[in-house]
C-alpha cells in the first residue's frame, strides 16, 4: 500500500500514521512490519516507529495477514487444550490464535510447540505450571563454534541492556532475574554445533542471550548473533522448540508433545554435513 501524507497528518508518528492506515491490525504487527523491513518512506527504508512524517511524505507499507490457527499444524487436541507446531515466522499475537488463548509465547522465528488453551481453567491450571517450572520444555539450536565439552551449565542472571528502534535488547546482569539453561552437545561440525537445550527459566531470549554469552550465539540470531548472517546465510534463527512435557487434567497424568524437526532446519544441518550416525536421525536421538 502507498499514501501520501497530507497536511492534516503532517508531524505524525510513522506507527500512528500506520495504525489509521490498518485499523485491523494490531501496532505489535504493524511494528513487527517496520523491524522486518517492510516499510518505504519517500523510496527509503525506515525502521523508526517514532520519525515524524512531514506533509507531502510518501510512505509505502505492508502489514501482512495473521496465519490463522487452523493453517497451522496440530499436535495434539483435546477438551482443554491445542497444541500445533509454530511454523517459524509466525508472530505469537492471541490474533492469530483467536479464539484460543495463548499460554506461553516463542519468538517470531522460532518454531515449535505452541500450547493453547480452549478455556479460562485450562489456561490458569497451565500457567500455574510454568510459574512453578514443572513444566519441562527442550529446544535445538544450532550454534556457531565447537563446543568444549559435551554438556553444561549456563547460570547467568539477565536483565534489560539496551533497545534498537523499540526493540529491548536483554543480557547479562547483576541486577537482572536469575535465569538456568542446561545444554547438552549433539554433535559438532565445520565450525558449528547442533545442541539440546533445556531452560529452567524462561526469561525473555533466554537461549540466545545465554548462548552468546558463552561465545556460542545461535546462527541466524538478527539480535545477539548478527555476524553468523554473512557467514553461514542461514534461512532464520535456528532455534526449535522441540518437546514440551507437562501434567495434563484431560488424561490426568503427563503428556509428552513432540514436534517434528522443521524442515529449512534439517535442510541446513544436512547441508553442513551434520550427521548422527547409523542412519539415525534426529527424531531417533536420545537427549536429556
Amino acid at each position: 500500500m502507498r499514501w501520501k501524507v497530507t497536511d492534516r497528518e503532517g508531524g505524525e508518528k510513522l506507527l500512528d500514521f500506520l495504525r489509521k492506515k490498518y485499523p485491523d491490525r494490531s501496532g505489535k504487527s504493524i511494528k513487527r512490519a517496520l523491524d522486518h523491513r517492510s516499510c518505504l518512506l519517500n523510496g527509503k527504508l525506515e525502521m523508526i516507529a517514532t520519525t515524524r512524517l512531514k506533509s507531502g511524505d510518501w510512505v509505502e507499507c505492508t502489514v501482512k495477514e495473521p496465519l490463522p490457527c487452523r493453517n497451522v499444524q496440530p499436535l495434539w487436541e483435546d477438551e482443554d487444550i491445542l497444541a500445533v507446531d509454530k511454523p517459524s515466522g509466525i508472530a505469537c499475537e492471541p490474533c492469530t490464535f483467536a479464539p484460543h488463548i495463548l499460554v506461553h509465547r516463542l519468538d517470531k522465528e522460532t518454531s515449535g510447540v505452541l500450547l493453547l488453551a480452549k478455556n479460562e481453567a485450562a489456561f490458569e491450571a497451565l500457567s500455574q505450571q510454568f510459574r512453578n517450572r514443572s513444566i519441562h520444555k527442550e529446544y535445538l539450536a544450532v550454534v556457531e563454534g565447537h563446543m568444549p565439552q559435551e554438556k553444561g551449565v549456563i547460570e547467568v542472571p539477565l536483565g534489560k541492556k539496551s533497545y534498537i528502534q523499540g526493540q529491548t535488547l536483554y543480557g547479562p546482569s547483576r541486577w537482572g532475574k536469575s535465569a538456568t539453561t542446561h545444554w547438552k552437545c549433539l554433535q559438532s561440525t565445520g565450525g558449528i554445533s547442533l545442541l539440546s537445550c533445556k531452560p529452567v527459566t524462561g526469561r525473555t531470549h533466554q537461549l540466545r542471550v545465554h548462548l552468546q554469552s558463552i561465545g556460542h550465539p545461535i546462527i541466524g540470531d538478527a539480535l545477539y548473533g548478527k555476524q553468523t548472517f554473512a557467514k553461514y546465510e542461514p534461512p532464520r534463527l535456528l532455534l526449535h522448540a522441540r518437546r514440551l512435557r507437562f501434567y495434563s487434567r484431560t488424561i490426568s497424568e503427563e503428556l509428552e508433545i513432540i514436534a517434528p524437526v522443521a524442515e529449512e532446519l534439517s535442510l541446513f544441518l544436512a547441508q553442513k554435513g551434520l550427521h548422527f550416525g547409523q542412519g539415525k536421525g534426529v527424531e531417533d536421538i536420545a537427549f536429556f
